[in-house]
């Protein structure tokens, strides 16, 4: 007997290049990553601005002749043909339109950082649960099987208990010619290099010094930092956050000036290091991407390699389509709790920092 596939209808909410790219990934073979079990439509696009920003952005990744294209957000999300909304718009804008998806009743995937704070974190979780509704942050590198394979060997002991973590993630976003509407440089955009690359080094700690132990045994870090604002926009250009748990340390950089991987022409050196009591971990640039890591143990150096068949977020909608099939409200491997968690280090460098943002995108009402 042939098994059936998961058909997942998506709504993609934005046009802009991170909607692009998941939208290209959905419309992959499922079967060039070794997925037998899983289809994704994309059922429906949706412009802010207008019908023909949508229209253009179908014709652009090649979607299905039948996808439906419109010109406001509030009526992709009343679509009876779309199981679950992919929302891509800027991170300043991800409460507001989150809270409406959720509370006409449809499914959130939100690309990450998921909010501006912590407390707009609280609320949509609150609102999901209310609603009984899924809801996850678009974190995919916990999704990508380089991620599944180091959790194997940490969690089997291969480094040793984990003590120390180094993880940067610096990339040259802006320079003197960039625009001001740029949301590189727009503060009313959630500009500022720690909540969109610093989430990728926090992830890399969270992962082995939270995420993978034992429920009983997460515990939330106490964090120290610091914060190098820019001078004319006043949003972080470079910041350094300090996790401190009971036994571990990590330090996690971020930089949207200079870049992780600047050594020599053609050299990429590690953006993350995992150093435990018998061996180290190291992950090369990019940090949001990475396609292998090294094992260094005993005297002996293990390549692992995992080339992605495309951008590599199509193993986030996998994971959602099954937890939407499975009646789950949450994923397992990126819990709401976690984020919210992970807000909570943000808030905290933010105050540290003195980095604050237009009040209107920091509400949560």
């Amino acid at each position: 007997m042939v098994k059936s596939k998961i058909t997942t209808r998506w709504g993609i909410l934005a046009t802009g290049g991170i909607a692009r790219m998941f939208a290209k990934d959905l419309l992959l073979d499922s079967s060039t990553r070794g997925v037998h079990d899983i289809v994704h439509e994309i059922a429906a696009v949706g412009s802010s601005t207008s019908v023909e920003s949508a229209q253009r952005f179908t014709q652009d990744i090649g979607a299905p002749p039948g996808t439906k294209c419109y010109g406001t957000y509030e009526e992709l999300a009343k679509d009876p043909n779309v199981d679950v909304i992919y929302v891509a718009s800027p991170h300043s804008h991800h409460y507001r339109n989150v809270k409406m998806c959720l509370e006409v009743g449809k499914n959130v995937l939100c690309e990450k950082p998921f909010t501006i704070n912590a407390k707009q974190a609280e609320a949509l979780a609150k609102l999901a649960r209310d609603k009984k509704k899924f809801l996850m942050e678009a974190t995919w590198i916990r999704f990508f099987p380089l991620t599944m394979k180091l959790q194997e060997l940490i969690q089997a002991g291969d480094i040793g208990k984990v003590q120390r973590i180094f993880a940067d993630h610096g990339r040259e976003l802006i320079d003197e010619n960039t625009p001001n509407s740029s949301r590189f440089v727009d503060k009313n955009l959630g500009a500022g290099g720690f909540l969109d690359l610093g989430l990728y080094s926090l992830t890399w700690a969270f992962l082995p010094l939270y995420h993978w132990k034992p429920k009983a045994e997460q515990e939330s870090p106490t964090v120290t930092g610091s914060m190098i604002l820019n001078k004319q926009y006043g949003f972080d250009d470079h910041s350094t956050a300090v996790l401190t748990w009971k036994d571990a340390v990590a330090v996690a950089t971020s930089s949207v000036t200079s870049t992780s991987d600047r050594i020599e022409d053609g050299a990429v050196g590690p953006a993350t290091k995992i150093i435990g009591t018998k061996g180290t971990i190291t992950i090369p640039s990019p940090s949001y991407r990475p396609v292998e890591f090294t094992l260094h143990r005993d005297k002996t150096v293990t390549k692992f390699r995992f080339p992605i068949p495309g951008h590599g977020m199509f193993w986030e909608a996998d994971s959602v389509a099954r937890c939407l099939t499975k009646g789950d409200l949450e994923n397992e491997i990126m819990p709401l709790a976690e984020t919210i968690e992970v807000m909570k280090v943000m808030d905290k460098m933010r105050e540290i920092g003195g980095l604050e943002y237009p009040a209107n995108i920091e509400a949560a009402d």
